[in-house]
């Protein structure tokens, strides 16, 4: 006879694999990070500075998978997950050629850059269009 406790219990272990992936998933990242003399962080969780947020624009960060997370004066916390992308390229050449500001790369996972860009609308100031105003 099934014993009626083996969903209870089999969800906290599904639980704790899940969290055992997803700090492999970081140890790996941060590896790669050292071997691209990259900057590392976790950002899953984090709250972005709305300030950084509309530095990029939503396609942009979504295309090439960065994200602008924090906003120093000129200077921009900028995540990315996969600097080798050519979508990711483009993006930075794009960047780069913006003279109004510094970034400062950091390699994320991609559990940090899906956690930021589904949080992309929350952390954008919202700006009322003219033709909504009745």
């Amino acid at each position: 006879m099934p014993d009626s406790n083996d969903h209870s219990e089999k969800q906290p272990l599904d639980q704790f694999v899940t969290n055992l992936q997803r700090e492999r998933e970081e140890e790996i990242t941060q590896k790669k990070a050292s071997k691209l003399s990259l900057a590392y962080k976790n950002l899953v969780g984090f709250q972005p500075d709305p300030a950084a947020v509309i530095v990029i624009p939503k396609g942009m960060a979504s295309r090439g998978r960065i994200f602008a997370f924090t906003k120093d004066g000129i200077n921009i916390g900028l995540a990315i997950q996969d600097p080798t992308r050519p979508e990711t390229i483009e993006a930075l050449k794009q960047l780069d050629s913006r003279d109004e500001y510094e970034f400062k790369p950091y390699l994320v996972s991609k559990s940090s850059i899906n956690y930021l860009l589904g949080v992309y609308d929350t952390f954008a100031p919202t700006q009322t269009k003219q033709q909504d105003i009745s």
